[in-house]
């Protein structure tokens, strides 16, 4: 009973939607913000995983998308896209993919108060290697084969994420392009962010390889909003790993996720390198 009273109290929050939508002017800016900021989180998708988090993209013209936003989710659903996909907040950047869900004939706004009201349902995060994640967390605290060692926090198996989904502001937005998924723009235009150089000496501290063995980490152009950036390391001239770095949740310098073996993730390993090496910034040498 105490759970059914939470899901009423958020559904009667989403019944003043309309009210939010009467405000035409600031709500078509806010919401086309909020498209083009998924639209560069799905751009970085697409070029590191091959595809979009929960749904197929497809590139649209004229499309309608109900947008929506509060402090910690951002999202939208839209007909032409097939369905509703949303994110966690972190400030100026998108962090965790939240959930996605089909759209199934129901009108629009029907269909985005649905979804909205699913977000608001505890949801368990499985952590580690599992089966179905393309990004494996190591289940060591350490990785080290016979090259470059790095210490990694081990994370729980599962963690139970309450996620604020009340709040919700949402705004129609038609006549909008989907377009087609390129590289995404910091790699297109060569931006060197002002963090690297100390996004280089943290990654440096953080590697520890045997003494005459000389390491490489390769990092490829990133945008300071980006929620992970992979490294290239070769020890010896070979490859050895590619690691995933994120922006550390406190707002303070970086954390590394994981990481791609050779050996036991090669299909990840073979995919990932030449777009490393194609999106090239520069070298940290050790």
């Amino acid at each position: 009973m105490r759970h059914l009273a939470v899901v009423l109290i958020v559904f009667g929050a989403l019944t003043v939607t309309p009210g939010i939508r009467a405000s035409q002017d600031p709500c078509q800016d806010e919401g086309t913000r909020t498209i083009d900021v998924l639209i560069e989180r799905w751009t970085w998708e697409s070029f590191w995983d091959g595809a979009t988090s929960g749904f197929q993209y497809q590139p649209r013209a004229n499309a309608k998308a109900d947008v929506f936003w509060n402090n910690d989710l951002i999202g939208m659903c839209s007909p032409e896209l097939g369905a509703c996909t949303a994110y966690d907040r972190n400030g100026v950047r998108l962090g965790r993919f939240a959930l996605s869900g089909r759209l199934r004939g129901a009108a629009l706004p029907q269909a985005t108060e649905t979804f909205l009201r699913r977000l608001n349902v505890p949801r368990v995060i499985s952590e580690g290697n599992n089966a179905g994640s393309s990004h494996q967390s190591l289940s060591a605290g350490q990785f080290g084969r016979g090259g470059t060692a790095l210490s990694i926090p081990t994370p729980e198996n599962q963690t139970v994420v309450q996620r604020n989904a009340s709040g919700f502001q949402t705004c129609m937005v038609t006549n909008r392009s989907f377009p087609l998924l390129g590289p995404p723009k910091a790699i297109r235009d060569r931006f060197t962010p002002e963090n690297l150089g100390a996004f280089e000496q943290w990654l440096e501290s953080q590697m520890h390889p045997p003494v005459g063995a000389p390491s490489e980490y390769v990092i490829p152009y990133y945008s300071p909003n980006d929620p992970m950036v992979y490294v290239l390391v070769r020890v010896n001239g070979a490859t050895e790993s590619v690691i995933f770095v994120a922006p550390d949740p406190t707002g303070t310098g970086w954390r590394i996720g994981g990481h791609f073996d050779p050996k036991e993730s090669p299909a990840q390993v073979q995919r990932l390198e030449p777009l490393i090496l194609s999106a090239k910034m520069t070298s940290v040498f050790h």
